[in-house]
């Protein structure tokens, strides 16, 4: 039942099993156990229909089409957050071949009988694809990516293309945008077109001329304080020259791992910080996000930044066209809103993302070869957002998004290129809370005619939670579900997509002051740093990564899960109900005029 009564008829998805691998420290000779694990694998691949010629999935309305048969797409987020960005390829194979066997041994069916595939969404960062310096891009790295999407359509599994990011990009402690686009609109930050108030000194990166600093107006605090909500605070645990290291122009180290080796970066950045959020509202981020999502509108702007970023979203939707398991490309995860502290522009943050997804969506139509390739969009901060983001959005009070940005939009979904996603980290996981998401994404679906709705991301602490509400959001109505996130913790040793030297371990770099840090781990830690050997990340979210999850979504995912104390996501925040109110306030206008 939608926001306004309307039926919406959605699907579900099927469940997985431990990735089929041998630990580097047993022999060579394979267990009977192992050999029956690979029998079921390759039973799964003959189900899924595995191979080069897996068939695509393509949109049809708001319906996931595998040739006529109705899928819905489940699964996880495959997400490495810093080099080499992708496992090797025998390990993502025998992380496939593990996804496979779990949608093969699922108790769940999807409502209406649809057929449950099995998905990845992919991180791709751009940052990745063009590391160094403007236009040039790095072969290694698409090459690696596309071994990485071939080992999964081997397997029979999907893939979405995330275009991630966390916090903006590692200038000021988060990923994405490369460091010499941050550092481009700081050596230009006293010339920004349309922006009379600016000045060389406001930052964009962090340095010890630039250090990170909190920019939230006096208003928003206040309405912090009323709701009982702490002012997060910029972790310093080493007061010698805190940003220095790492950090553009220094020499001292590479600045493109400053979210990583920059030791008071990691105090803002590991998971326990991550909670407090307070990197998205530091100077550095509202500056950078505020100017990307505006740069398509400035010759000089748009050339330095937008263009860049276009030549990426290009060069992903050719690798759509290349293999027949990508199903859609995912524009920007979780946009944070920019333009504090200044609150007129931070109230068009909204309004400006979504002239940004226009902007984009225009370009790529101006290709001499059209773009088939479709597309993911999300609202600000995937609509799902932390207590601070919550009440600082309520007092700002954001505008519309354009007419001129839905038009654009909705010919993208006419084509049946567009998707809706949304991220749901409640402050309790309930069937209620659930719902009330479920709503809010609805509204948005109508207002851009129906697309497919995904559910991009949700964490709890179990494999068996975690698999509940998987089944949970497809019976709610998503037509698409994946969790936050995979990781192959036999492979990594860790809970997440980063692997440490010996005697490092996880806790030993999670800390938020001086006495907490283990100084010798940390001088091993960044020794790796500084030579270039460091595996993966542990940064913005990066931990509590699971397996097995697919193959215990249980057949019946309509009440609480039997374990209902799963912890939540670091960083999670209460309920939303703002982005469904807000869309539903913007509806209510447009139909009544």
């Amino acid at each position: 039942q939608g926001a306004f009564g309307f039926t919406l008829a959605r699907a579900g998805a099927r469940p997985e099993m431990l990735p089929l691998r041998r630990p580097p420290s047993l022999p060579r000779s394979r267990s009977m156990a192992v050999w029956r694990r690979d029998a079921i694998a390759l039973a799964a691949l003959a189900v899924c229909g595995a191979g080069a010629d897996l068939p695509r999935i393509k949109i049809r309305r708001s319906n996931f089409m595998q040739g006529d048969q109705i899928v819905t797409p489940m699964g996880g987020n495959y997400v490495i957050k810093a080099q080499p960005w992708y496992p090797p390829p025998e390990i993502v194979t025998q992380n496939a071949l593990g996804m496979a066997a779990g949608v093969l041994n699922m108790n769940y069916t999807p409502p209406n009988d649809r057929k449950a595939v099995p998905v990845v969404r992919l991180g791709t960062y751009f940052e990745g694809y063009m590391p160094n310096e403007p236009g040039v891009v790095d072969t290694a790295w698409m090459q690696s990516l596309n071994a990485t999407i071939a080992a999964f359509a081997e397997a029979g599994v999907y893939v979405i293309l995330d275009s991630h990011q966390d916090a903006i990009s590692t200038t000021n402690g988060g990923a994405g945008l490369p460091w010499w686009m941050t550092n481009w609109m700081q050596e230009n930050a006293g010339n920004v077109s349309g922006c009379d108030s600016c000045q060389a000194s406001d930052p964009y990166i962090t340095t010890p001329s630039h250090p990170l600093q909190i920019c939230l107006p006096e208003l928003i605090t206040d309405a912090l304080r009323d709701a009982g909500v702490p002012i997060p605070p910029i972790n310093v645990v080493n007061d010698t020259d805190p940003w220095l290291a790492y950090s553009v122009g220094s020499g001292t180290g590479n600045p493109a791992s400053m979210n990583v080796g920059n030791i008071n970066m990691r105090a803002n950045n590991n998971d326990e910080a991550w909670g407090t959020g307070q990197l998205l509202y530091t100077y550095q981020v509202q500056n950078v996000a505020w100017r990307f999502y505006r740069a398509h509108r400035y010759p000089t702007e748009k050339a330095h930044i937008f263009d860049h970023y276009v030549a990426f979203m290009r060069y992903l939707a050719t690798v759509w066209e290349q293999f027949t398991n990508v199903i859609a490309i995912d524009l920007l995860n979780e946009p944070p809103f920019g333009g504090l502290p200044d609150l007129v522009q931070a109230a068009k943050a909204r309004t400006d993302l979504w002239d940004f997804y226009a902007a984009v969506l225009t370009e790529l139509d101006s290709s001499t070869t059209p773009v088939l390739a479709p597309f993911i969009l999300e609202d600000i901060g995937g609509a799902s957002l932390k207590p601070i983001a919550d009440i600082a959005a309520q007092t700002i009070g954001f505008e519309d998004i354009s007419q001129s940005a839905l038009h654009t939009v909705k010919q993208w979904r006419r084509k049946n290129q567009i998707i809706y996603e949304f991220h749901w980290y409640p402050s309790e996981y309930t069937w209620e809370s659930l719902q009330t998401y479920m709503r809010g994404a609805d509204t948005i679906a109508f207002l851009l005619e129906f697309p497919p709705i995904y559910l991009g991301e949700f964490w709890t602490s179990t494999a068996n939670t975690t698999a509940y509400w998987l089944g949970a959001a497809i019976n709610a109505g998503c037509d698409m579900a994946t969790y936050w996130q995979f990781v192959d913790t036999t492979y990594t040793g860790t809970g997440g997509w980063f692997v440490y030297p010996q005697g490092v371990t996880e806790q030993s770099l999670t800390f938020t002051s001086a006495n907490q840090v283990d100084w010798q781990a940390w001088d091993t830690y960044e020794q790796t740093v500084a030579n270039g050997t460091y595996w993966g990340a542990c940064i913005c979210g990066a931990s509590g990564g699971k397996m097995g999850v697919l193959a215990q979504v249980p057949d019946n995912a309509t009440d609480d899960p039997d374990d209902p104390d799963a912890s939540l996501a670091a960083g999670t925040g209460p309920a939303v109900v703002f982005p469904s109110s807000l869309a539903l306030l913007f509806v209510l206008r447009d139909v009544l005029g």
